[in-house]
């Protein structure tokens, strides 16, 4: 691929408007510091209480602005992305059928409400035509169902043939997993094997236990739950602080440190990301030469 297709290929857009409305959030975090800052150097207790007031206000500000613009951002990358595979005109079975399936899916339902997409569905099985996204296809595909959670942004990321991308992501930049495997054989289900071990009065009480245990473990697979680390903890406590903030909680405050930690992380988190798309979309337009 020469320098001039990569060039085409580079996903700019969407990131740079996300760093550009990310100035946005830095100017009420430079406000908020300023309004703390006012507020340690008080004369009056008054004077302090309105500072303190104004701190609090540019900070909940903030974090619905970079919940949104976040949440934004995810959109257009996907938009972007699509919109590049349009161009490399990639034939269906080089694309990654989580993709394909969520495509035809959306093209199937458009059919239904009296949307011409029945000769491109035709075209597009048989393998005449490339896949075409347009942009109301684009737009219904890279919902977040304006609430992007740790599992939507990941479920948004799959149908592209990204898996696991904050779990990749967390493990990556925090050097931790997010996902701990519980036991399904929990502390009561092993005092009835002893009671019921105990009873017959075996000789090697702990070892045929331990079978026994073996043995359900290896029928009961551990189920896999989300620990609270890394992007996973970032994204979480970002959506509970902004749903208590839209949903009028005034008790809520934020220290400038919580303020700066989340736009650091966030934009951390929102560059990863669409380093990830950007290789993925490479990948996939170098497959199809």
């Amino acid at each position: 691929m020469s320098d001039r297709e990569l060039r085409t290929l580079q996903l700019v857009e969407a990131f740079i408007k996300f760093e550009e409305a990310l100035k946005e959030v830095t100017l009420l975090l430079q406000e908020t510091k300023n309004a703390f800052d006012h507020a340690d150097n008080s004369k009056t207790s008054s004077e302090k209480a309105i500072y303190l007031f104004k701190a609090n206000t540019f900070s909940r500000s903030g974090i619905v602005l970079l919940c949104g613009h976040f949440e934004g951002f995810l959109k257009e990358l996907l938009q972007e992305f699509l919109s590049k595979i349009n161009d490399a005109k990639i034939k269906p079975e080089l694309l990654p059928y989580s993709l394909l399936e969520e495509v035809l899916k959306i093209m199937i339902k458009r059919c239904d409400s009296g949307e011409n997409h029945r000769q491109k569905l035709r075209e597009l099985m048989s393998g005449q035509s490339c896949i075409e996204i347009n942009e109301k296809i684009q737009e219904e595909f890279s919902s977040t169902g304006g609430n992007p959670t740790v599992d939507t942004i990941e479920k948004m990321l799959n149908r592209i043939g990204i898996k696991n991308v904050v779990e990749q992501l967390s493990v990556r930049d925090f050097g931790e997993t997010s996902h701990a495997q519980n036991s399904q054989i929990d502390d009561t289900l092993k005092s009835q094997i002893r009671e019921i071990i105990s009873i017959q009065s075996f000789d090697n009480f702990n070892v045929i236990e331990r079978d026994i245990i073996d043995i359900l473990e290896n029928k009961w697979r551990p189920r896999s739950k989300r620990r609270e680390v890394g992007y996973v903890r970032t994204i979480q406590q970002l959506l509970v602080k902004r749903n208590e903030i839209a949903h009028g909680n005034s008790d809520l405050k934020l220290t400038k440190e919580e303020f700066h930690e989340f736009i650091e992380e966030i934009q951390k988190l929102a560059s990863g990301i669409n380093e990830l798309t950007q290789n993925q979309l490479e990948t996939l337009c170098n497959n199809s030469n």
